[in-house]
């Protein structure tokens, strides 16, 4: 999900890699839900500290602040990674009934929202 051939590989443009990463990281989760919402409701907080989340909030800093280089990159991808939370995932998909594909839709709509709001300031 860091990286390989475009989108998500170093070679195709900041806007582009994150959506794919977002978009990688939504299936990660949709396949795998069960077992994240186990271990991310482990603990409060447990998500924030294992070493993946770790480096996908660094991934998407890296590639917000590439993207717009005046804004608060590693808050805005905190903003961008919480509804890929198990639980909210879960509460997405399965009690309020969004699709995967609306929120991949939702997740690319969130990139562009952000990165039009720092163009917006510059």
């Amino acid at each position: 999900m860091l990286g390989g051939p475009p989108p998500l590989g170093p070679s195709a443009p900041p806007r582009e890699r994150l959506v794919a990463f977002l978009h990688a990281l939504a299936d990660l989760v949709d396949e795998n839900l069960p077992l994240l919402r186990a271990l991310q409701g482990s603990k409060k907080g447990a998500r924030f500290h294992v070493g993946a989340y770790r480096a996908w909030r660094l991934h998407a800093t890296v590639l917000l602040a590439d993207a717009a280089p005046d804004i608060d990159a590693a808050w805005f991808a905190e903003l961008l990674l919480a509804p890929l939370a198990a639980d909210l995932y879960y509460h997405q998909r399965y009690e309020l009934g969004v699709s995967r594909e609306r929120l991949r839709r939702n997740l690319e709509d969130a990139v562009d929202a952000v990165l039009a709001a720092a163009a917006g300031r510059r």
